[in-house]
């Protein structure tokens, strides 16, 4: 193989996997444009001397108003939230019943983008009034939908690897089997130029 066609395969093997990484990174610069939550009353980590009644979660857009839910567990584990969670623009409201206990309770939310894409989270305040029992609880995990890395960019991270990989480990095969190929044509044309001719035998 000459060196031109060499180095256009070789464009070929790189450009290709190159665009295609490409492409997927920008098909999937929308769907990471979920709603972002920009303020949560009681406030994330907070702690308050007073009974909420309601908690009020105030998203980045307008959030739609389907398969949306909020969840509030006391520190025992009992559910204190009652009612559907209202949703008004870029605000969702879950009502509260009687908080009867101090200590770590849990937020944990599911709303629907306005891109249509469900996020889920889990936020937590301290209640500390005068007078109630105090119960320790157990912090669970903070899954965030706005924050680290989504599961959508680790496996196009994983997709670019495995392309550019192949890509790769192809144009390095294929110039090993080009220049196995030379070396033979090289080989032989050496040979038949080292062989003696044969002898004129059509003499008289």
């Amino acid at each position: 193989m000459t060196k031109l066609k060499l180095a256009r395969f070789a464009a070929l093997v790189v450009v290709t996997p190159t665009l295609a990484v490409a492409c997927l990174f920008g098909a999937a610069l929308p769907a990471s444009a979920h709603s972002t939550l920009v303020s949560s009353s009681p406030a994330d980590g907070s702690t308050v001397t007073q009974a909420p009644a309601q908690v009020v979660l105030t998203f980045n857009e307008n959030i739609i108003a389907v398969g949306d839910a909020v969840s509030v567990v006391s520190p025992s584990g009992k559910v204190v939230s009652t009612g559907a969670a209202v949703v008004l623009n870029a605000t969702v409201t879950q009502r509260l019943g009687q908080l009867t206990e101090n200590g770590l309770y849990q937020m944990s939310y599911r709303i629907t983008s306005a891109d249509g894409h469900v996020v889920t989270r889990t936020l937590s305040f301290t209640l500390n009034v005068p007078g109630l029992p105090s119960v320790t609880a157990t912090p669970s995990a903070s899954t965030s939908g706005g924050s680290g890395i989504s599961t959508t960019v680790i496996v196009l991270i994983v997709v670019a690897v495995v392309v550019v990989g192949a890509g790769i480990f192809g144009l390095v095969s294929y110039n090993e089997r080009s220049k196995r190929r030379e070396d033979a044509e090289d080989e032989f044309a050496s040979t038949a130029e080292a062989a003696p001719s044969e002898p004129d035998r059509g003499g008289s």
